[in-house]
């Protein structure tokens, strides 16, 4: 019932499980150690902080057992939840986003994460089963997003992704966070943190 953890970042490539042990370790700011559930910010409250639009609600996932927000509609934008809303900024430090997640093969899977950089302006990275390569421009970063048919964990290497194909713009902080359908999160986490599968914080194991 339940897929594979995938790290994105490695040359801009993906891989399952075999890719873990080549990627160095980085050291997460102490007050962001060892990571932090963006769902359960301590400031994050989710009436006020969560911008919904569209066909987007929180069920109890039959698989999971547990409660995700899932995304439905042919236009991804139009259903979608964005976090934080009103240009507040997450200001998540760690290297990795971990998304636990589960997409429709047959629809649009999409996802931006909203990057700071140093030396530029900010950067949208967009993971999408849609891109068939990765692609940049100055503030868009295109980067195939894997099978995730089933749940899945997907682990974006923010730092080795920015130091591969922005040299000059490296990786600050993750500002904000857009999941949009067809796709439904269970939670996603920063941390600075490399974990396995069988290490996976409680929020996103399987």
């Amino acid at each position: 019932k339940l897929q594979f953890l995938y790290f994105i970042g490695r040359e801009g490539g993906w891989g399952k499980r075999g890719c873990m042990g080549r990627l160095r370790t980085s050291i997460a700011p102490l007050e962001q150690y060892p990571f932090v559930n963006v769902f359960k910010l301590p400031t994050f409250d989710v009436k006020r902080k969560l911008d919904v639009k569209g066909d987007a609600t929180q069920v109890t996932d039959p698989v999971l057992h547990r409660r995700v927000w899932n995304l439905k509609g042919d236009i991804p934008f139009n259903n979608s939840i964005t976090f934080p809303k009103d240009g507040e900024s997450l200001m998540l430090r760690g290297r990795f986003a971990y998304l636990f997640l589960r997409g429709n093969a047959m629809k649009n899977n999409v996802i931006h994460l909203e990057v700071t950089t140093n030396n530029g302006p900010a950067v949208r990275l967009s993971l999408s089963n849609t891109f068939k390569e990765i692609k940049t421009g100055s503030t868009q970063f295109k980067v195939p997003l894997p099978d995730v048919s089933r749940w899945s964990v997907i682990a974006v290497d923010l730092e080795t992704l920015f130091a591969v194909h922005y040299p000059t713009q490296p990786f600050k902080y993750l500002k904000s966070i857009q999941v949009c359908s067809s796709l439904s999160v269970r939670s996603i986490i920063s941390s600075g943190l490399i974990y396995t599968h069988d290490t996976l914080p409680y929020e996103a194991a399987f």
